[in-house]
């Protein structure tokens, strides 16, 4: 790869229209979307609040995240009683760009999938 520069990254962004959901989940469910940042202690508030108004909440996260996507979701099962939780693997692409360094090169492209919850 000595040969070529890294070039752009395109990422297929999470929301709640692309992730696998499991059976009937009500149109106006609650959705957050964990990231590295999100603090459990500041999200914990927000996430029972979308439970009380929806009724359903779905959580997402990638990567190193789903952990705390799954800290979060027995947190709130503590907090809040009768409820349960569905875990479910989906995936996403990740698309990486590589530009060559001389004209007589073509361009590469990577693409990784990911795995969500």
């Amino acid at each position: 790869m000595e040969h070529y520069r890294k070039g752009r990254n395109e990422e297929e962004q999470l929301n709640s229209a692309n992730i696998p959901l499991i059976g009937n989940i009500p149109q106006g469910h609650g959705w957050m979307l964990i990231t590295g940042g999100t603090r459990l202690q500041t999200a914990l508030g927000p996430a029972c609040t979308l439970v009380k108004e929806e009724g359903t909440l779905v959580m997402a996260g990638v990567g190193s995240s789903i952990e705390k996507v799954e800290a979060l979701a027995s947190m709130v099962k503590k907090k809040m009683t009768g409820l349960f939780q569905v875990n479910k693997a989906g995936e996403r692409i990740v698309r990486e760009y590589w530009d060559p360094k001389s004209d007589d090169l073509v361009s590469i492209l990577s693409i990784f999938i990911e795995t969500i919850k």
